[in-house]
């Protein structure tokens, strides 16, 4: 999940993998989300301020993820 794509470079760069990447453009950012879809891949709008609708949440998952392997190295 890229939680800025803005132009969905960070998908692009992975396409020869197989996975898929939700690109989320921030809902005050230019609204650039066309050309995410021009590209052929995924995207969304997203308010920062609201959670976000997916289940389980796999934004905190990711969160969490990074915070522990912070943890780990301790």
């Amino acid at each position: 999940m890229d939680m800025n794509a803005y132009y969905g470079g960070f998908a692009s760069a992975l396409m020869d993998k197989p996975l898929w990447v939700m690109n989320v453009v921030p809902f005050d950012a230019p609204k650039t989300l066309p050309v995410i879809f021009d590209r052929g891949l995924f995207g969304i709008y997203h308010d920062w301020c609201e959670s976000f609708s997916t289940y389980p949440r796999t934004y905190d998952l990711l969160h969490a993820d990074h915070l522990f392997s912070k943890l780990k190295k301790r």
